[in-house]
């Protein structure tokens, strides 16, 4: 019933480990008693799989993920000198100082392969004395069978320390971060250390500054709610050398309810993201595909504008995307937006033209994602939010209609969001709006790179405008609109407005699928 991830990661530690490696000025860890530098604060219920491995002082001393109600996936160099008695499972906490709930610990299996001078098969698996309860804390993670080579953006979370020296982050850290190819992270590496990334190690890189620190081996590497790696080791903290952690394929263990999950993925951080897609070679390294804001070069919007628009936050009145109205009883977003998050953890905030004042609260009692989200590839990246309490139309909240009709390039369109109003600038508390051009998708693709192009799918709709005007972090899953019809939902991108086309899914592709659900 339990399946498995075996990873090898190599930790970058400051401080505390239990496994170190060569390292060119001997900063190797193996253990990590943390590990996000350039992260944010993690809001309550964004990720509910999360676990701390603490001592019976409760000491955090690493990190894990849940995969059922019993059993939770960790690091073996974690776990391979501690017993039962000695190891709590803390599930459902935002903080280390409080808060979760110890469902303590019956059996700790480490992989029967696990090498600890190597730290091949760097899994294990704990089994909680009690049973979990989900809600909207506290939830699985789904282990990926799947490949993933580089170039696909993940996420990492954790409570590990800061950066060198410093303390462990009492609130909950996260990041997103991108693969690379194993031959990319070996070539990183001085010729010691590529010995330890092996084929079933997965690695991510992201520009000094951003990346893994001491204190949370054993966290997961996820994509959307799928589970893709398990934190290893590396050099730390953020000094420009790969993260490494294990990579997940069918592998069948001796421990007959385990199945085995082995990755390689390299991580590459650029900034903070829900979801995002890698450039491989992008000038800046700026990438983003989940915005939480967008407009760049935009204006202010006047009272009653735009009312279609919405603002979802989280229940710390947190804007974290955008959506539109459809009817009075649903809005539209984007999957990458709320595939990890529940109704109950989400608000729907329409009427609003600034974000520190104004608008109402019609919450959430459903979300719908599209079937075929890939959160590798983004596509179909759509979703639908019902709301608790029916919205009244006035002249401050109206629905968008949802375009039939498959619109080419050279077309003007708007779009509109409380995103941020330039690279590593707050979100804009007013709301913005730009009009933007319209381009085919064989343009959109010529203007990425190859692999970008591999993410125009032939139901994503794509906007250029020059250089100092387009999207920016902070409002996916906002409409693209001409008049009152919506013709796209805000994807991906390359922030903030550095010439490359902006990406949206085309909402006359899934038109269907949303009338299907939305009535």
């Amino acid at each position: 019933m339990i399946r498995q991830v075996c990873l090898v990661v190599l930790l970058c530690s400051v401080g505390v480990f239990s496994r170190t490696l060569e390292a060119p000025d001997d900063d190797w860890a193996a253990n990590w008693e943390g590990f996000i530098v350039g992260g944010q604060n993690a809001a309550a219920g964004q990720f509910p799989h999360m676990a701390s491995l603490r001592s019976t002082a409760n000491s955090h001393f690493c990190g894990g993920f849940i995969v059922n109600t019993r059993w939770v996936v960790s690091a073996a160099h974690c776990t391979i000198n501690r017993t039962p008695a000695n190891t709590w499972i803390v599930v459902g906490g935002l903080l280390l100082n409080s808060g979760g709930t110890n469902v303590f610990t019956s059996a700790v299996v480490n992989h029967p392969n696990y090498v600890g001078s190597s730290l091949q098969n760097d899994i294990s698996c704990l089994q909680t004395r009690d049973t979990m309860t989900f809600s909207g804390t506290v939830n699985a993670l789904q282990m990926g069978a799947d490949f993933v080579g580089g170039g696909v953006q993940a996420t990492a979370a954790g409570w590990g320390r800061i950066g060198a020296n410093l303390p462990l982050a009492n609130h909950l850290q996260w990041l997103n971060v991108f693969t690379l190819t194993n031959a990319d992270c070996r070539s990183r590496h001085s010729a010691g250390n590529a010995n330890f990334v092996h084929d079933n190690t997965i690695c991510t890189f992201t520009q000094a500054g951003q990346g893994m620190c001491n204190g949370d081996s054993g966290s997961a590497l996820f994509v959307g709610n799928t589970a893709i790696g398990v934190v290893s080791w590396g050099i730390p903290c953020a000094q420009g050398f790969p993260d490494n952690f294990a990579h997940f394929s069918s592998c069948e263990s001796s421990h007959k309810m385990i199945r085995q999950v082995c990755l390689i993925a390299l991580l590459f951080v650029a900034g903070v993201f829900s979801r995002s897609v890698i450039e491989e070679d992008l000038p800046e390294n700026d990438w983003a595909a989940n915005w939480e804001g967008f407009i760049v070069g935009g204006q202010n919007a006047a009272a009653g504008q735009f009312p279609h628009v919405v603002s979802l936050r989280s229940t710390g009145n947190a804007h974290f995307c955008g959506a539109f109205i459809v009817n009075n009883r649903w809005v539209v977003s984007a999957a990458h937006c709320t595939i990890n998050r529940t109704p109950a953890n989400t608000w729907i905030i329409v009427g609003a033209l600034t974000l520190n004042a104004g608008g109402t609260n019609v919450f959430t009692s459903r979300i719908e994602n599209h079937p075929n989200y890939s959160g590798v590839t983004l596509a179909n990246d759509v979703c639908a939010l019902q709301t608790t309490n029916t919205i009244t139309f006035s002249a401050n909240v109206q629905a968008l209609q949802m375009g039939s009709v498959h619109i080419g390039g050279g077309q003007q369109a708007t779009a509109a969001g409380w995103g941020r109003v330039g690279a590593n600038l707050p979100l804009a508390n007013h709301l913005q709006w730009l009009n933007v051009q319209t381009i085919t998708n064989d343009d959109c693709r010529s203007r990425h790179n190859a692999i970008n192009a591999l993410r125009v799918h032939d139901n994503t709709i794509c906007t250029f405008t020059r250089a100092g005007e387009g999207m920016c972090n902070g409002d996916s899953g906002s409409a693209l609109f001409i008049g009152n019809s919506a013709i796209g939902i805000v994807s991906w991108g390359i922030p903030c407005a550095q010439g490359f086309p902006d990406n949206f899914a085309r909402v006359s592709s899934h038109r269907n699928w949303l009338i299907g659900h939305t009535g």
